[in-house]
């Protein structure tokens, strides 16, 4: 079987492989945003409360985002594969 000789030869991989290493990068990704305001805050004690707020809220944007990956992966697929054909 071709695919599962290209598996075999780590040029494809299965579908859920790809939805589980996603969400695992995308949940990091989530981490680390969680803590960049009070990183920022600490680096540059003069950044003022409004500029915290408003980086705050662009990353709760990029975080809303990751956490939808596992969700939006078998759309994106299927976008793929139709553009592939």
């Amino acid at each position: 079987d071709e695919l599962k000789n290209d598996i075999t030869r780590r040029r494809s991989v299965p579908t859920e492989f790809a939805t589980f290493v996603m969400s695992k990068i995308a949940a990091e990704i989530a981490s680390i945003l969680d803590t960049l305001p009070l990183t920022l805050k600490r680096r540059h004690p003069d950044l003022e409360v409004r500029h915290i707020e408003s980086i705050q809220r662009e990353l709760a944007k990029a975080r809303n985002r990751a956490a939808e990956l596992d969700e939006r992966l078998p759309g994106l697929l299927n976008e793929y594969l139709d553009t592939a054909d």
